[in-house]
């Protein structure tokens, strides 16, 4: 996964952040390592339980130094993943366990 590969930053962008456990992983791993690692996500979720699904694991993402960005309305449902300005994906991203 490109994300445990990072070695200066990790940018996503996503409306819905429920990821799978290695993708949380990574994510941590990878800011421990001092990796600048950025998360933007809207401040009010169109789908009440997606965005209750994600605050769920702010904390762990934050203690490890992740940083968790929530961007007031309108809502944004713009997905982007940009890895040490060498890879990018900017298409239908959606960062759950169902996708």
């Amino acid at each position: 996964m490109c994300v445990a590969a990072a070695d200066k930053q990790v940018l996503v962008a996503t409306p819905y952040f429920v990821p799978t456990p290695d993708i949380v992983r990574a994510m941590r791993t990878a800011a421990l390592r001092g990796v600048d690692v950025r998360l933007l996500v809207p401040k009010k979720n169109n789908h009440v339980y997606a965005g209750l699904a994600g605050c769920a694991l702010y904390d762990g993402l934050l203690d490890a130094g992740v940083r968790i960005f929530e961007r007031r309305p309108p809502f944004m449902h713009a997905k982007a993943l940009i890895v040490d300005d060498t890879f990018a994906v900017v298409v239908p991203l959606i960062w759950t366990c169902a996708a």
